[in-house]
């Protein structure tokens, strides 16, 4: 964060409001922070982290064994710590007119700033839940497969470093079940929720457990039933004091699906790493001339374990 260049005409007070406005608006708009465990911040160069993959390996029978197959063998915990996972730079450029600099009240500049960081921030997420594919616009670079704020060419983001990444969407295992007509539907929700979280806890994933709906699914949880009952009431003791939130990110993941997630969160499988959280960084005046800033930050989604993550599809959504 640079809040001593003197091309930039603010005081430090002037500095910590701009920061502090960014840092709130990003926390209000951010959903993954809100339940994943968060590593950072890092040291500034910092480029990569290790991968992190927890891994379980049988250990060699001894020879010969000690009783006739079949038997168990016993299982080693290890993790492979030699791979990397590089990180990527999310940013939004900021230009700022003189006059609008010279605002005591900083009106104009606080709301850009604001604005900036809310997209960052749905960014961050879109990044989280559906992962990194190479940008058709730029070659060489990453982006998210969905639309964050205005499309191109119009788009006001960038992304820079980072590689193909699957997200919490990536994960193969799901839970699947119809659409259901309305009085049926709550059901077939909580049965999902039930049964994911039934497997995680089969294959070793412990609670407490996130669930994240896409628009279509949050709407069927919060609808009550004809006696007055929320479908959320009936799905928030499963969680074991974990969330159940809305993620826009997950709408529109295939043709007639509407989707969820739930992820296990009992020993930290999945970690959000915040290498440089939000901050508002000075790049140049320009001859127009325009005072350009960032708002930035270095992130990467770790999953140690995909075991953690299920799935959750609802088909034949009209």
């Amino acid at each position: 964060m640079t809040t001593d260049n003197p091309q930039v005409p603010w005081t430090d007070e002037q500095w910590a409001r701009v920061n502090k406005v960014v840092q709130e608006e990003a926390n209000r708009a951010r959903i993954a922070a809100t339940f994943l465990p968060l590593l950072g911040p890092l040291p500034g160069d910092t480029d990569f982290v290790r991968r992190e993959d927890i891994q379980y390996q049988a250990v060699p029978a001894p020879f010969p064994p000690p009783f006739p197959p079949p038997f168990p063998l016993p299982i080693r915990l290890g993790i492979q710590d030699r791979h990397v996972i590089q990180l990527a730079t999310l940013q939004v450029r900021v230009p700022v007119r003189g006059a609008q600099m010279a605002d005591p009240e900083m009106t104009s500049v606080l709301a850009l700033f604001r604005r900036a960081a809310n997209v960052l921030a749905r960014l961050e997420d879109a990044v989280v839940f559906r992962g990194l594919v190479p940008n058709p616009f730029i070659p060489g670079s990453f982006a998210p497969p969905i639309a964050v704020g205005p499309p191109a060419p119009l788009t006001v983001w960038e992304i820079t470093g980072g590689e193909v990444s699957n997200g919490l969407w990536g994960p193969a295992q799901w839970v699947t079940r119809p659409w259901l007509p309305a009085p049926n539907r709550d059901a077939r929700l909580v049965e999902m929720i039930s049964e994911a979280i039934g497997r995680l806890e089969a294959q070793g994933q412990f609670g407490p457990f996130a669930v994240v709906l896409d628009q279509e699914l949050f709407l069927v949880a919060q609808t009550p039933t004809p006696a007055l009952v929320l479908p959320q009431d009936r799905i928030l003791p499963f969680l074991g004091g974990g969330p159940l939130l809305r993620s826009s990110t997950l709408n529109n993941v295939l043709p007639g699906i509407a989707a969820g997630v739930v992820v296990a969160l009992g020993g930290e499988p999945v970690e959000l790493v915040i290498a440089t959280d939000v901050c508002v960084q000075f790049l140049q005046v320009t001859a127009d001339p325009l005072f350009v800033f960032r708002v930035c930050e270095k992130m990467a989604l770790r999953i140690k374990e995909p075991e953690a993550i299920m799935r959750l599809l609802m088909w034949g959504v009209p």
